[in-house]
């Protein structure tokens, strides 16, 4: 009990210092621009000028020198005039004991003064409720079924589960857009917004179905998302349990499944199975805040991001980025406690690796190898500068053996073959995007107020919907004068007038109307403006008389808001047109039955004629007609009139130079980094170890979305940061565990004998012993580099311009497309889940080729 208690007592003093620590080095940063200065200062003068209202009798001189001393006294007070790390300490200080201040926020129509702790605490519940419900129901059901499924390896279930675990690579508010979409928005089943009904319940314990009712979606985006890896993972550690002799031996005295799992599966796996359950929560902690926002769910995700953006939110901002990180911290403790009670070989510390002491290099010899190490290709070569054929076709034939050896390897799995498939489709649409479509072009072609927006309706969906649709919807129709020439006739008459008169026919075999009829007017003259009216003709022999109007140039016609009176009225002059009834759509007068009350679509081939005057012998009229329909291009169009087709081909290359580049950079330095550390050990080792536990208590994805706001609105700036987090994770500590083995090797030590620097050893010897575990890892972190550019985009933090995928979901959820236009939001998040499904299929089978110890759980 006292080894227990000693235990705890340095596990928390250790924390709390890592918390310290951490929150601090969170304000210098943070208040490196001046951020909370300047938030305190614009405290100090809201207090000033309050209270100046009530010195009415002093001169504007004596009022003015009041407020100034008043002003210089409080920022004494608030100890502004302290130097600046002084400072950032007194504001961790009030960040850490609560000490919060208040800020105004609106309630019902007017707006008040709140103490920020109280604005928290009411949020703190709720987000406690969804992270612990779903935490406790994952734990539950994944101990459940891996304790099954390592009873029935390589059964069925067993392989629909491996199958199934790559989909976890999915975070978890990916799934939250996917299950508002279907069930929410298209089927309208269950609600998505907030925690409660519009109409309170009559009893109070009326809330708990409500309550239960919007939680569905949000633990079930929070299931896909973890359930089916922890499940593999927890499998897979019960497996290797399954194995030892005492489980042998406990099976043949009879003992139950119950009592085997309990004693000899669960307990010993249980370190292991509480870590992976840890780096869960944890990350669940960190990921929260963009779930809560998409569902509306009233926690402290949302009041982050909302306050975040708000210039009255400052203080507010900070406070939830202190609760996160204690949230983390707490996490942590709570796994080390476990693990004390769980696992008595645990130790307090441990004794450090001695250092060797090894020579020290100048910069020539240091250089030298960090030249060999970046620049390892030796071409074999004569004397004479003459290529040594025969090395080079005996290194090719080598190294064309392991290509093919591994080729073989990966055979074995079908999933990667597919995940492989899905990668070269998308780096082949990447290629052709950036060569066909410059960015230059697919800016213009993007911005709301291009030249071409009027081809395009508006909120159309794909055309592929008919397939799938037994009704078909009509699609766009565009046709032009000048593309059919021989459709326009002119006619010059005695004078300097001419007729011109254009037809545009066209089929009609659909019994769902358009969306509307745009005719758009090209007159070129030089003083006589053109003249022109419109007549429709149906397939029934009817006329219609559309009006008329004077050509000024380019002109527009649009017929739901130029329709004529006489078409449109209760009682139109003319006899032969459909009547209107309140909440009709326009286009019934020009395609529906006028002998029927009801909308009954004629189908058939119809005529807009135009009959155009034109009064000049050099001046001409074109004209354009664009029946705007239901369906229109591959991928449709948004609410702006945008193909949403050139954003779903710019999002690939976008999607995978920012996963490549973001996961290249992670494991490549920090690999580096714990080789650097388990090298070397000593200060450099417990620095970077100090620094990779204190970054597990800083939040990493609040902490970017902060340098957004304060210091660059560049979405390179937040990439950049969000990397140096996640360089500094566990990554790097499971890579020190590792080179702490290979440094002990007996080849290390030969080389040390025959003489060889630190940085060889480190790059040419201890490095290249993990690089088989680094290729499953790019390709297990490219989609969470994918996903969270999406999920900032979803956020508006993205390439003001360019258009991606997560700024394509934030469009459509923000215009409301779960009503009606559900493709706009599945299309992107499909790709989006597709690239990122193929990169984990491919990791997921890399691991097992690299690591022996899980082949046999392929």
């Amino acid at each position: 009990m006292k080894r227990f208690l000693t235990y705890s007592a340095v596990r928390l003093a250790t924390l709390a210092l890592m918390v310290v620590v951490g929150v601090y080095l969170a304000v210098v940063f943070i208040n490196y621009g001046g951020y909370i200065d300047e938030m305190y200062r614009g405290e100090i003068y809201e207090i000033v000028e309050v209270s100046s209202r009530s010195w009415g009798a002093l001169s504007p001189a004596e009022a003015s020198l009041r407020f100034d001393e008043t002003v210089r006294s409080l920022e004494i007070a608030y100890g502004l005039d302290q130097p600046f790390l002084l400072r950032c300490l007194r504001w961790t200080w009030d960040g850490l004991t609560f000490n919060w201040g208040s800020t105004l926020r609106f309630q019902s129509l007017y707006r008040e003064s709140a103490s920020i702790r109280v604005i928290i605490l009411e949020r703190i519940p709720n987000t406690l409720l969804l992270a612990g419900t779903a935490n406790l129901l994952i734990f539950v059901l994944a101990i459940l079924a891996a304790l099954n499924l390592s009873h029935r390896y390589n059964s069925l279930t067993d392989r629909i589960f491996i199958a199934l675990s790559p989909i976890s690579s999915i975070p978890n508010w990916a799934y939250g857009i996917l299950l508002v979409s279907v069930f929410a928005g298209m089927l309208g089943w269950l609600p998505f917004s907030g925690m409660f009904d519009s109409l309170p319940p009559e009893t109070i314990w009326g809330y708990i179905p409500i309550v239960f009712k919007h939680m569905i979606l949000p633990l079930g985006a929070i299931l896909l998302s973890s359930f089916f890896q922890l499940v593999y993972t927890w499998r897979s550690f019960f497996l290797v349990q399954s194995g030892e002799h005492y489980v042998e031996l406990a099976q043949a005295k009879g003992l139950s499944n119950a009592t085997l799992e309990r004693r000899y599966l669960l307990r010993p796996a249980l370190p292991a199975v509480l870590t992976s359950f840890t780096m869960l929560a944890m990350n669940f902690w960190q990921g929260s805040m963009l779930l809560e926002k998409i569902f509306n769910w009233p926690g402290i995700g949302g009041l982050f991001l909302d306050s975040v953006r708000s210039p009255n939110g400052r203080s507010i901002t900070i406070s939830v980025l202190v609760i996160y990180a204690l949230f983390l911290a707490v996490t942590m403790f709570t796994l080390d406690i476990v693990y004390a009670l769980v696992d008595p070989r645990l130790k307090v510390e441990s004794k450090a690796a001695p250092r060797i002491a090894r020579p020290r290099q100048n910069w020539l010899e240091t250089w030298g190898d960090w030249r060999q190490a970046f620049w390892p290709i030796r071409i074999p070569v004569l004397p004479k500068f003459q290529f040594n054929l025969p090395d080079l076709h005996k290194e090719f034939l080598s190294a064309w053996r392991q290509i093919n050896d591994f080729w073989s390897e990966l055979r074995r799995f079908p999933s990667a073959l597919a995940g492989l498939f899905i990668i070269l489709a998308f780096s082949g649409v990447s290629l052709y995007t950036v060569s066909q479509i410059p960015y230059a072009e697919a800016v213009a072609r993007w911005r709301t107020q291009r030249n071409d927006s009027y081809l395009f309706a508006r909120n159309a969906k794909p055309i592929w919907v008919n397939f799938f649709n037994g009704n078909a919807l009509p699609p766009t129709i565009y046709l032009n004068s000048r593309d059919n020439p021989a459709s326009r006739q002119v006619v010059r008459g005695d004078g300097e007038s001419s007729t011109v008169t254009i037809d545009f026919t066209f089929d009609f075999p659909y019994n769902i109307l358009p969306q509307d009829l745009l005719i758009r007017y090209d007159a070129d003259y030089a003083e006589k403006r053109p003249f022109a009216s419109l007549e429709w003709l149906t397939p029934d022999g009817r006329s219609l008389d559309m009006g008329n109007m004077v050509i000024t140039g380019i002109d527009d016609y649009i017929f739901s808001i130029s329709i004529p009176k006489k078409l449109s009225s209760p009682r139109p002059s003319q006899k032969n047109v459909y009547r209107l009834a309140p909440g009709d759509p326009p286009a019934a007068v020009l395609f529906a039955d006028p002998n029927v009350d009801t909308i009954q679509i004629i189908p058939g081939q119809y005529t807009l004629r135009i009959h155009g005057i034109i009064f000049e012998p050099e001046a001409d009229l074109h004209a354009e007609m664009v029946l705007y329909g239901e369906v229109q291009g591959l991928a449709g169009t948004d609410y702006w009139r945008r193909d949403l087709l050139l954003a779903l081909l710019w999002g690939a290359p976008s999607a995978l130079a920012i996963g490549l580049a973001g996961s290249f950079i992670t494991a490549t330095l920090s690999l580096t980094l714990a080789a650097f550390s388990a090298w070397w050990g000593g200060f450099w080792d417990w620095l970077i170890q100090f620094l990779s536990e204190v970054n597990m208590i800083i939040p990493a994805l609040p902490f970017a979305i902060m340098v957004y706001y304060v210091y660059s609105k560049s979405l390179w700036a937040v990439l950049a940061a969000y990397i140096a987090f996640n360089i500094f994770g566990t990554t790097i500590k499971n890579y020190r565990a590792a080179f702490l083995q290979f440094k002990e090797a007996p080849y290390i030590e030969a080389a040390e004998a025959y003489g060889a620097s630190s940085w060889r050893i480190i790059l040419h010897y201890l490095a290249p012993r993990l690089l088989p575990a680094l290729v499953p890892q790019l390709a297990i972190l490219t989609p969470v580099y994918v996903f969270f550019e999406a999920g900032l985009a979803y956020l508006s933090i993205s390439d003001p311009y360019l258009p991606t995928w997560g700024k394509v979901i934030y469009d459509a959820l923000t215009i409301g497309a779960m009503q009606g236009a559900s493709y706009w939001v599945l299309q992107p998040l499909v790709l989006l889940m597709l690239i990122a499904l193929g990169f984990s299929l491919v990791g997921f089978a890399l691991e097992r080729i690299f690591n022996p110890q899980l082949r046999e759980g392929g």
